[in-house]
């Protein structure tokens, strides 16, 4: 599924703005052994829904490409339907968060992704993308509780290294610096250019 970039800027004490809020991510589906990685069509998809309408798999598949196409409106529709045929679809609430997210429906957004979690206290993205969701309704203290919930579950997470960072800057630059450090060491180009401009 793509992902929406939403930038969140912060003015800090240097007159620095640094960029806040990366690119929501998606489910990794790489990780999830419940979800073949079978690439089909959307007309694939529907032939499959037509013959077998209960599989819940089927709708979550036809979703993500309808959102990749930019449809989150069909999108919704068919993940909706797959959490219907199986409530405990996390990947689909998450999904489905995110197209609300994008749609500017942050209640339902946030319902969402706490559904997702909900089902899945390890859900490394849904934490990451309620985070910054958060960020957007300007809940910064709960937005560092799911940067810092990320990091615990996954430490080579490196866009919340990257996210905690921005938050510390104003506060406490070490930390912030050592978190720049950390995600740039995971690869993240954003930390790697604010820790060689703010932290050398």
């Amino acid at each position: 599924m793509k992902t929406t970039a939403l930038l969140f800027s912060f003015l800090l004490a240097t007159t620095i703005v640094l960029s806040c809020g990366k690119k929501a991510e998606k489910a990794n589906t790489e990780k999830l052994d419940s979800i073949p990685k079978v690439i089909l069509t959307i007309d694939e998809l529907t032939a499959k829904i037509e013959s077998d309408p209960e599989n819940a798999l089927f709708y979550y598949q036809r979703g993500i490409l309808h959102y990749d196409n930019g449809d989150q409106t069909l999108a919704i529709r068919d993940l909706t339907r797959a959490i219907t045929l199986r409530p405990d679809y996390a990947e689909a609430y998450h999904d489905r968060g995110l197209c609300h997210f994008e749609l500017d429906r942050p209640d339902s957004a946030l319902a969402d992704f706490n559904q997702a979690i909900a089902l899945n206290e390890k859900f490394v993205e849904a934490y990451y993308n309620r985070a910054i969701l958060y960020e957007s309704l300007n809940l910064i203290e709960q937005a560092m509780n799911d940067y810092n919930r990320c990091i615990q579950i996954d430490p080579k997470f490196g866009p919340a290294y990257y996210n905690r960072g921005v938050h510390l800057f104003q506060h406490n630059r070490k930390k912030a610096c050592d978190d720049f450090k950390k995600a740039t060491e995971l690869g993240d180009k954003d930390a790697e250019n604010a820790y060689l401009q703010h932290c050398n």
